[in-house]
């Protein structure tokens, strides 16, 4: 049986499941506190069972997320989202430059550890740059 975690607003919301025949489930988090994911999936109803693929899953765009530069002290990057239709069109692509200020001397400072070690284990884009 094949399943994808769906999140909402980042925070991991249920699982949509794949069962037997192109039937389909989807079951909230028991953990779960947030928000219904769709007015047709109240949280309160748990578990959504479907004869075909769900329509509120059917628009939603496959994507992948990039570094696509960071300077030596990580205190500046570059991060790159793709956004795909039909599974293989590029739809979009959103570009995000950033940095760490510190907002008591008022100066680029670099991430704490924990930060610095998620960067670490971004993919890194084709055309990724050392800065």
């Amino acid at each position: 049986m094949r399943q994808a975690k769906v999140y909402f607003n980042g925070i991991e919301a249920g699982r949509l499941m794949e069962k037997e025949k192109r039937a389909y489930r989807f079951e909230y988090l028991p953990s779960y506190q947030g928000s219904p994911i769709s007015l047709t999936l109240p949280v309160e109803g748990c578990v959504f069972d479907f004869e075909n693929f769900p329509a509120f899953f059917e628009g939603l765009l496959p994507e992948d997320f990039q570094l696509g530069a960071i300077n030596w002290e990580g205190t500046r990057w570059r991060l790159r989202h793709h956004l795909y239709k039909n599974q293989d069109t590029l739809a979009a692509v959103i570009v995000v430059e950033g940095s760490w200020f510190n907002l008591k001397t008022r100066k680029l400072s670099g991430p704490i550890k924990e930060l610095v070690d998620i960067f670490n284990q971004l993919p890194r884009g084709e055309s990724f740059e050392d800065w």
